[in-house]
């Protein structure tokens, strides 16, 4: 479409439009360069929009990892206090002197340390009584398929027997706890030794009422 003109001159080009009608606003012609400038604006505006949304989303992020941050070392700190006001409320306790009747004689060391000592000294007795009765019954296995117990070898072999793991056990506990010296923790290896070989008569017992086959022939 062209535009109208009087006297040589576009009326369009100074803001007049015989078109329009009374009461109208000119109309305004834009340029496609006027248009180009109206996208370059509105792209610029949605990037800044975008850039401040994820700035928000940032900074909400913050503030949670915040709070959570705040009350992981709360709740850290707390359970910190109480186990070491269990530790002050134990160690506070501790009483040593005579063991009670049930005992049958006894007494509670001095230090927390030599008890913790003793405890995993005896646990180490109890380690060696199982183990010691493991090698009878896979001795009665053997004797039963009529081959060698190899209870010997089990029980006193210098390197690999129970009874030199069970020395060696003593050992490391001695190293890092106190021992009573009233008492030797390494000489009641063959103590419980013979304990455990006391009872293989009456856990491989004979009925005598002949309940039990003797003999079984295969």
């Amino acid at each position: 479409m062209h535009s109208l003109a009087f006297f040589g001159v576009e009326l369009g080009a100074i803001g007049l439009d015989p078109r329009a009608r009374p009461g109208m606003a000119p109309a305004v012609h834009r340029t496609p360069e006027d248009w180009g400038q109206n996208r370059v604006e509105s792209s610029r505006f949605e990037i800044i929009h975008a850039n401040n949304a994820r700035q928000t989303r940032k900074e909400t992020m913050e503030m949670k990892k915040h709070r959570l941050t705040r009350w992981t070392v709360t709740l850290g700190g707390s359970a910190a206090a109480i186990i070491l006001g269990a530790s002050i409320a134990i160690a506070g306790t501790y009483v040593s002197g005579p063991l009670p009747s049930e005992f049958s004689g006894g007494f509670v060391p001095p230090s927390p340390d030599t008890l913790k000592g003793i405890d995993k000294a005896a646990k180490q007795g109890s380690k060696l009584a199982g183990k010691a009765s493991k090698c009878y019954t896979k001795g009665a296995k053997n004797v039963s398929k009529g081959k060698p117990s190899g209870v010997d070898e089990c029980i006193n072999n210098t390197k690999k027997g129970v009874l030199a793991k069970y020395e060696a056990g003593i050992a490391k506990v001695a190293s890092k706890f106190p021992l009573p010296p009233c008492h030797d923790f390494v000489a009641d290896g063959a103590v419980i030794k013979n304990l455990t070989k006391l009872f293989n008569p009456q856990i491989y017992c004979q009925s005598p009422s002949g309940a039990f086959l003797d003999q079984v022939t295969m």
